[in-house]
Parts: structure tokens; C-alpha cells; sequence
């Protein structure tokens, strides 16, 4: 004879005793309460400085819970113990900070720059735009 080993059967009550099982969704919903946990570290680590996000794995996050109203507990004090043993990690703290890890620079001001079409430009006018550009832009 073989045994039913469908989830449906194997959820709803205990292997041991053949009683109904209180809660049969107690693994799922575990499951979701770690991903959210996941999540709100990850969002954590974004928004306090890191360099890589994904160095938020180094600090020491035993002590990181979902509070009763799913709100991150105890990584803000985790994070500041890796920021004391690792700075490096992070950006400087008078640096405000960034969301990924390119930076474009400062925005233009408004009137600073003329837009001018390179074919209105002379061979002499066109060299020196590109040289500034290139000087500017750093290549």
C-alpha cells in the first residue's frame, strides 16, 4: 500500500500522531517573514553608506529581528559596529549617499553651456570644444 505524500495531506497533520496540524501554513509564512527580512537589511544597507550593498553580509546580524509591526530591529546598531571595524566599506559619512554606485557628478547650471552644432563649427573652433570636453569629462 502506498502513502499519500501529497502536500495537502502532509501539511494538515502531524506525521507523528495523525492529528490536525494548528497552523499548516506556519512554513510559508515563515518563509515570507524571512524574505521580508531580507529585504528591509538589503534596504538597510543602501541607506546607510555602504560602498556595495552586498557587504552588508559581514556585519554580524544575529541580533536583527522584524519587530511586531514587521519593522527592521537591530541592524542600524549592527551596521554602525562594521562601520567601526571597517570603514572602508563605506562611503564617508559627510558624503551623502548614493543609491548604486555610479555617480554623474553635479548637474549643469542653467546658461552654462551653449549648444552649438558641430557643423557650424570651424576645424579650429570644433578642436578646442573637444579638447575642453575631453579635459571636462576626464578621457
Amino acid at each position: 500500500m502506498t502513502e499519500d505524500t501529497s502536500p495537502a495531506s502532509t501539511s494538515a497533520t502531524s506525521p507523528s500522531h495523525g492529528t490536525p496540524n494548528p497552523d499548516p501554513f506556519n512554513a510559508e509564512r515563515e518563509a515570507l517573514r524571512h524574505r521580508l527580512l531580507k529585504a528591509h537589511v538589503q534596504a538597510a544597507a543602501a541607506r546607510s553608506g555602504f560602498r556595495d550593498p552586498a557587504d552588508s553580509q559581514l556585519a554580524d546580524l544575529s541580533e536583527v529581528r522584524l519587530g511586531a509591526d514587521d519593522q527592521l530591529e537591530g541592524a542600524d546598531a549592527a551596521f554602525a559596529a562594521l562601520r567601526q571595524s571597517k570603514p572602508y566599506l563605506f562611503h564617508p559619512e559627510d558624503a551623502p549617499a548614493r543609491m548604486g554606485t555610479s555617480h554623474a557628478g553635479p548637474a549643469p547650471q542653467p546658461g552654462s553651456i551653449e549648444a552649438r552644432h558641430v557643423r557650424h563649427m570651424s576645424r579650429e573652433e570644433y578642436g578646442r570644444a573637444r579638447e575642453q570636453f575631453l579635459r571636462t569629462h576626464g578621457r
